[in-house]
Order: structure tokens, then sequence, then C-alpha cells
């Protein structure tokens, strides 16, 4: 009996098994306890026109503005997208379209999200 078919297909099941494995854990977010993965969508700062600004930064003083680095967050929760705002932790460096792991809060009541950490770019 040729058992080449076999091989072949255990070798297709073989890749496509592997292509559904998790992502390693530094690309894990702390689910349990609310923090969701997000990434950045959108920069706010001093020259941001105040009619644009998001109510929780609405009524930050432009020095504060200038001094901080404010940030907005897209992320999926269930089948809706949801918008965040967040101060950037410490000198870290982003750019649009970075992965955060974010702590969110409701903007709309005044209160900033919390990014606790970057996430590493996804393996290519």
């Amino acid at each position: 009996m040729n058992s080449t078919p076999l091989v072949l297909i255990a070798i297709v099941v073989g890749m496509v098994c592997s292509a559904c494995a998790p992502l390693p854990a530094e690309h894990d977010v702390d689910w349990k306890n609310g923090a969701r993965h997000g990434w950045v969508s959108g920069f706010y700062d001093a020259a941001t026109p105040r009619s644009e600004l998001p109510k929780c930064l609405a009524g930050v003083p432009a020095q504060e503005l200038a001094t901080h680095r404010f940030v907005r967050i897209d992320y999926r929760h269930s089948r809706r997208m949801m918008v965040e705002v967040a101060e950037l932790p410490g000198d870290a460096l982003v750019k649009l379209g970075d992965r955060v792991e974010l702590w969110p809060q409701d903007c709309d009541q005044g209160k900033l999200s919390r990014i606790s950490r970057i996430m590493p770019p996804p393996a290519t």
C-alpha cells in the first residue's frame, strides 16, 4: 500500500493546526481582571482643538496637555468597537496601530483608562 497520500495529509493537518496555536505569554493580557487588547488610534496634545477633545480631557489645562501624552485607544468588546482615552505611561514610545494592554474606564464620566504595557508586535 502506498502511504504517500497519508503522509501528505498528515503534513497538511500539522501545518493547519500549528497556525491555530495560541500566542506566546508575552501577548497575553489580564482578561480575568478586566484588561483588554487595544491599539493606538490617535493622539491628543495642546494643539488639538478643544472642540475635538473627549469629555475626559475637556477640562484638562493646555499646559497639562502639553506636558502629558494622551492617546485614543480602540478595542473590541464582543461585537462592538469601543473607544477610550489613556495617558501613555512614562517615556513609552508608540505609534499609530501599536497594541497595548488597556484597563478601560468611561471617558464620558471623566475617567481616563490606564495602559499597563505596550504589547510586542505580532509574530510573523
